[in-house]
């Protein structure tokens, strides 16, 4: 978390990268993390845009107090960081909110996709804490779009009181924490009709974070041998921007890298590329 980096290493990565180089770097702890007491809401794209973009006029008026100018504005994030960051550069366009240019690594930017090739496609080198994903997913969703009962239909009865505690950010043995999603997850949501009917399958399908017309210039790692995010699901938001004949998001290989790898090889190409970009 952003505001504790000194139990994230993805924090101190970006602070060296950016904030040592001579950038003004600022980031937001998602609803529900840091010291908020408010649920998590895990892959909640509302939330998330309204928690990032609400740092940004704060940052800005911090920089106007230190008498800084803020000539420029980057966004760029890792795994859900990348998806948080696509939906916040959807909500600043929206405001017309100019941004220079937002990268990401490892992005889920189509959540249905990517858990329905979980449940239906397994690959062998799909990641064993894949299973986390869809107990914060079912519990976030849950809590925010007011589903009542959305877990208890998604997990396990075995395995419901575990999942919620850990949720929660309680204490939980991991070893508790399934890693098969076949464990986990209810039979029904294997059929692939089932899971698209559904609240969640219809949740996950609105929370995508790539399908408008996007004006900012992007540039979207993936890597080859992503454990969590498929080569399809990191070139999904070019591949639909090009559909409509839009040039302005790349998306970018970082070659046979884990989901970490793709991140830590990532960082340094997106400095170079905004160092590289104009200001203003």
């Amino acid at each position: 978390m952003p505001s504790f980096p000194e139990n994230s290493p993805e924090t101190q990565l970006m602070i060296a990268q950016f904030a040592g180089q001579g950038y003004a770097l600022i980031g937001a702890d998602y609803t529900g993390m840091g010291e908020s007491p408010e649920a998590q809401g895990y892959m909640v794209k509302a939330s998330h845009q309204q928690a990032t973009t609400d740092l940004v006029p704060a940052a800005r008026a911090v920089l106007s107090d230190l008498g800084r100018t803020s000539i420029g504005l980057f966004i760029a994030g890792w795994s859900q960081g990348g998806y948080v960051t696509m939906a916040m550069l959807e909500r600043l366009e929206q405001t017309a909110t100019p941004v220079n240019a937002a990268a990401t690594a490892s992005a889920p930017l189509d959540l249905w996709a990517a858990l329905n090739g979980f449940l239906s496609f397994p690959r062998p080198n799909d990641a064993a804490w894949i299973t986390t994903i869809f107990i914060l997913c079912a519990f976030s969703y849950e809590a925010y779009y007011g589903v009542p009962g959305l877990a208890r239909s998604i997990l396990r009865p075995e395995h419901f009181d575990v999942a919620q505690r850990a949720y929660g950010g309680r204490a939980v043995d991991p070893a508790q924490v399934p890693t098969s999603l076949r464990s986990l997850i209810q039979d029904q949501y294997f059929d692939q009709d089932f899971f698209a009917a559904s609240a969640f399958g219809r949740l996950a399908a609105a929370n995508q974070g790539y399908r408008w017309l996007i004006r900012s210039p992007v540039r979207n790692y993936y890597g080859e041998t992503d454990e969590a995010i498929r080569v399809g699901i990191g070139r999904i938001a070019m591949d639909y921007q090009q559909a409509m004949g839009n040039g302005t998001v790349e998306a970018v290989t970082t070659g046979n890298t884990s989901h970490r790898g793709t991140f830590a090889t990532a960082v340094p190409h997106w400095k170079s590329w905004f160092d590289g970009l104009p200001l203003g």
